[in-house]
Order: structure tokens, then C-alpha cells, then sequence
């Protein structure tokens, strides 16, 4: 309110009428600017949309924390599967597992970086693992050394 009441001043307006006053207050109100961040009355430039600088990094920061990407939730998909493929493995080079496992573990076989062609067949490779897509089974490959 204090800001208000300091602005007002500076624009020095006269109210001719009784009543005026609170009128030209209430239209001087409504034409200002509120920041976006913390609500508070904006003084200065006519397109000013924050306080300050820590309001404006708030609001940013705000708005990247309440949607994530698409992009990475696909990242953080596929991430996952890698981890959990690669606890699944252990130490083998080379392991057969049901769709049933798989899924168990959380392992989602939509998701992968992409695809291997091995004899004439396409198969979906998560980083360095590669995945045979058979009728039952899944054949769960380790096509080269982690660098990860």
C-alpha cells in the first residue's frame, strides 16, 4: 500500500469533486502492473513484469519445475531400462528372459536408443544391449563394453 500511495504522488494527481479521489485511486489501481511472481504492486516501466531479479529466476524456475519435457521423460525411460537391464544381466554377456520378467523389473521394450540389424532381422538395442524379439522369450544381448 505504501508503494501505491508513493506513486500516486509522484503522477500528482489533483481530485477536483468530492469522491474523486477514491475514484482516480481505484482507475490508478487497475492500470498497474502486478509482478508474476510475488503479487507485489510494480513501479516503472509500463511492461516491467517483476520485482526484481529473484522474483523473475523464481517464476522461471517455477514454471521448468512444473512441467518436465517430453523429451525427458522419454530420457528418464530409457534410462531406466538400461539400469534395470543391466541388473538383470549381471555378469553374463548373454541371457533369455520372458516378456513377463522383463516387465517385472520394469522394463519397458517400447523404449530404446535404437535399432541393430543382425542378419536381416531389426532389433531394438538399449545403449549397449542389444534385444531379440522372439515369440516368448526376449534374448537379452551385451553388444559392446559400457563407457558409462
Amino acid at each position: 500500500m505504501k508503494r501505491l500511495i508513493e506513486s500516486f504522488y509522484k503522477k500528482k494527481i489533483v481530485a477536483y469533486k468530492p469522491g474523486a479521489l477514491k475514484e482516480v485511486i481505484i482507475a490508478h489501481i487497475a492500470s498497474m502492473n502486478v509482478c508474476l511472481f510475488c503479487s507485489e504492486l510494480l513501479i516503472g516501466r509500463a511492461d516491467k513484469k517483476y520485482c526484481d531479479v529473484q522474483c523473475k529466476n523464481g517464476f522461471h524456475n517455477a514454471q521448468l519445475k512444473k512441467t518436465p519435457s517430453q523429451e525427458l521423460r522419454i530420457l528418464q525411460r530409457i534410462l531406466q531400462n538400461r539400469i534395470q537391464i543391466k541388473l538383470l544381466l549381471g555378469a553374463e554377456s548373454r541371457k533369455e528372459v520372458t516378456y513377463e520378467e522383463l516387465k517385472s523389473v520394469g522394463v519397458d521394450i517400447d523404449f530404446f536408443t535404437h535399432f541393430r540389424s543382425k542378419k536381416g532381422e531389426k532389433q531394438p538395442c538399449c545403449f549397449e544391449f542389444a534385444l531379440s524379439l522372439k515369440e516368448e522369450l526376449v534374448c537379452i544381448e551385451l553388444v559392446r563394453e559400457s563407457v558409462v
